[in-house]
């Protein structure tokens, strides 16, 4: 009977759940999908949205995909905006992100996570949409079958041939009609949100973020509702509430799946979690970073 009652809520969640954001509950909790070998990566494992606990997150001390966030951020989404003003018009948000998108295009996961060939063991061979952080419980190919999934969804979507290049929302390239999307996403959030606040009472109220901490430092980097995070940021808000998803230690590196399966060395993954938790962009993104100090002076001596 249980089985019978599980398969009826398994079916009504298919259903109604993407559509109302509502869903039912299991009858019971079962083993848990992800298995560890040793019980302290549990607080690697990202919490549901809901869970867990929240905080009172510094925009100062946050980043999104491999750029800080803050009031020098050069996230390309948090830059579009901001270029746009206060009420942004698709076009200029496009352009900006154009331009992102054709610069910062990283070869593989070594370059994108920024460690050296050598370090990566067979990480540089693989493309960058397989890119995990070194503490990630997701492998770099179940990450990248995600992406391909994702493309595969956004084929359909914009009634695209199976040929048709797609690419990542972190990075280049993009296709045309993929940067229209994200800028006309981007803009109509800004619109929103400028006339109405985030409310964290709302049912579906979904910023997520995992948290470095090394002593008395911390960065967060958001990891679900991107989108939100960087308009509030091109806004110049100064904190944002999030869930905390997961807690990654300095001192435990040795646990970090990439480094424990030997396709990180140690040194590397130390490198990637230092340039994040000093706010660094990634090498690859050298050429965005120089094209704004640029257009930035440009725009002062104009």
């Amino acid at each position: 009977m249980a089985g019978r009652k599980q398969a009826a809520i398994d079916r009504l969640n298919r259903l109604v759940g993407p559509r109302s954001g509502l869903w039912l509950r299991p009858l019971r909790p079962g083993l848990p999908g992800v298995t560890v070998d040793d019980p302290r990566l549990l607080s690697y494992a990202e919490m549901p949205a809901g869970g867990g606990v929240a905080f009172r997150a510094r925009f100062d001390q946050g980043a999104l995909h491999n750029f800080a966030l803050g009031q020098d951020s050069i996230h390309p989404w948090v830059v579009a905006l901001r270029r746009a003003g206060d009420q942004p018009q698709a076009v200029i948000v496009r352009e900006a992100l154009a331009r992102y998108y054709d610069l910062v295009q990283p070869a593989n996961v070594a370059e994108w996570l920024d460690v050296p060939a050598g370090q990566a063991s067979d990480l540089a061979s693989l493309p960058p949409a397989a890119g995990v952080f070194p503490w990630s419980l997701v492998s770099p190919e179940e990450a990248l079958a995600h992406s391909r999934a994702r493309v595969e969804r956004e084929r359909r979507g914009y009634r695209l041939g199976k040929d048709a290049m797609l690419g990542s929302p972190s990075f280049g390239p993009m296709a045309p009609v993929q940067v229209e999307a994200e800028a006309e996403k981007l803009c109509r959030l800004a619109a929103l949100l400028s006339r109405v606040d985030l409310d964290p009472a709302r049912i579906d109220y979904d910023l997520g973020a995992t948290v470095l901490v090394d002593g008395e430092r911390l960065r967060w980097f958001g990891n679900a509702g991107r989108h939100r995070i960087a308009v509030m940021c091109a806004r110049g808000a100064t904190t944002i509430d999030l869930g905390v998803r997961a807690i990654i230690r300095r001192d435990e590196v040795d646990l970090w799946p990439l480094v424990s399966a030997g396709r990180l060395e140690r040194a590397g993954a130390l490198a990637v979690f230092d340039r994040l938790m000093a706010g660094d962009p990634p090498s690859v993104a050298l050429p965005w970073a120089t094209w704004l100090k640029a257009a930035a002076e440009d725009r002062r001596d104009s």
